[in-house]
């Protein structure tokens, strides 16, 4: 069903399969448990959806950690939320009562930018090429005339008026930050990055400095894509 293709979680919805995950990660994290703690972390499940529903995915998270736990007692589980692991499925989750927990989000914004030429993902992005960053209405304006279609030229107006740049991206994480910091647990950053063959290099690199730099100053580890 093409309409679920991004649905990576969609065999999470049926609570027999739950069960089967449950026990496999049970299973997987006893075997796993004879390699060093320190160097050895389990990540749970990768970019849950639950689009519709994203508060379901946690009573499931729930469950999956704890049986990794038993499983495995001393190592760190990284744990991801709803919606391809989104900066606002983050902050609405209270944290697991398990204190060796580092919590996971993704950051691919401003799409039209990060996604431009990436054939897998929507139309408006894939034929894209050549997007800056920073952006402003001067910059896309050119863009915007060559639009394809209303949703194109509305998704880059609104990248241009948004006036991407450091302190965007900046403003953007702050609230996984304060999260982390309210909650008194440890954040991390698995995947953020550019389609690189059609993104201008000097604005890709721009992009990864400001995120990563920014990620760093607020005592974020980072994975890029």
């Amino acid at each position: 069903d093409d309409s679920n293709a991004a649905n990576y979680s969609g065999a999470l919805e049926d609570p027999a399969f739950v069960e089967v995950f449950s026990n496999f990660w049970r299973n997987f994290a006893a075997h796993l448990s004879q390699y060093d703690s320190e160097t050895t972390f389990f990540q749970l499940m990768n970019e849950p959806v639950f689009y519709d529903n994203p508060g379901a995915w946690v009573p499931i998270l729930t469950e999956v950690a704890a049986a990794a736990r038993e499983g495995a007692p001393e190592h760190t589980l990284i744990a991801n939320t709803a919606r391809w692991s989104s900066i606002e499925t983050l902050v609405a989750l209270t944290p697991l009562d398990d204190p060796n927990i580092i919590y996971d989000f993704h950051f691919y914004e401003p799409f039209p930018f990060t996604h431009q030429g990436a054939t897998w993902s929507m139309d408006e992005v894939a034929s894209l090429r050549d997007i800056p960053y920073p952006s402003s209405p001067e910059t896309l304006a050119p863009f915007v005339e060559r639009a394809f279609g209303d949703s194109q030229r509305e998704m880059l107006l609104n990248y241009g008026e948004e006036r991407w740049d450091r302190q965007a991206v900046a403003d953007y994480l702050q609230p996984a930050f304060d999260w982390a910091r309210e909650h008194g647990v440890r954040v991390i950053n698995t995947e953020f990055g550019v389609h690189q063959p059609y993104a201008p290099a000097a604005d890709r690199a721009s992009w990864i400095q400001d995120t990563r730099e920014t990620f760093e100053a607020n005592g974020i580890g980072w994975a890029m894509w």
